[in-house]
């Protein structure tokens, strides 16, 4: 059965070589069925990439309107106790020293640290006469 099985395939080579020698195009159609074959499969991933869209639109949109309506009851809470929004939001906080961010002058920049480093502003030349 094996035997009979590989006689056959190689009869259909033989055939499959016969028609590319007689018609002189043999390149042209392989590479035509080629092309052709690829196309069909980027078309299927096309489409399974749009249906996965619409599907993530339709989360993101439930996503959305579940958000917005957890911020629109936070707001309504909110107005109806305004001392809780008002320490919420900063709003009686007018500043403090934890706020303050203290800047030295003097820095590594300052101080010439970079110039001596690797990758610092030394002056070194390159590809010159030696």
């Amino acid at each position: 059965m094996w035997q009979r099985f590989l006689r056959a395939e190689k009869e259909i080579e033989a055939e499959l070589r016969d028609v590319v020698e007689e018609s002189g195009w043999g390149q042209t159609i392989f590479q035509s069925a080629n092309e052709m074959h690829h196309n069909a499969i980027l078309r299927e991933k096309l489409i399974a990439i749009q249906a996965q869209g619409k599907s993530d639109k339709e989360w993101w949109q439930q996503e959305k309107a579940s958000i917005q309506s957890k911020f629109m009851k936070e707001l309504d809470e909110g107005e109806k106790d305004p001392t809780k929004s008002a320490s919420t939001l900063g709003g009686d906080k007018v500043g403090s020293d934890e706020d303050t961010v203290l800047v030295e002058s003097g820095g590594p920049i300052a101080s010439g640290a970079l110039s001596t480093s690797k990758g610092g502003t030394s002056k070194k030349r390159k590809g010159g006469k030696k």
